[in-house]
């Protein structure tokens, strides 16, 4: 049981970052066409990029779960 909270956190912070980089890649390429307002509102860049993480992290683990070891 010691093992999981470990591979839990892990597993969530890994999918958020990569759900970050996706939300980072969106923002730059949204930055670049017209009406893109990221720079005056950066609260709505953070937002954006946190509804990324949050999805990505739960869908990380998720599948960890299901093709992990199953010892």
């Amino acid at each position: 049981m010691q093992g999981l909270i470990p591979f839990i956190l892990v597993n969530l912070a890994t999918g958020f970052l990569i759900g970050i980089a996706v939300g980072l890649f969106f923002v730059a390429r949204a930055g670049l066409l017209p009406g893109g307002e990221f720079e005056s509102d950066p609260l709505s860049a953070v937002l954006l990029l946190y509804a990324f993480g949050a999805p990505f992290s739960l869908g990380y683990l998720a599948t960890a779960l299901f093709i992990g070891d199953r010892d």
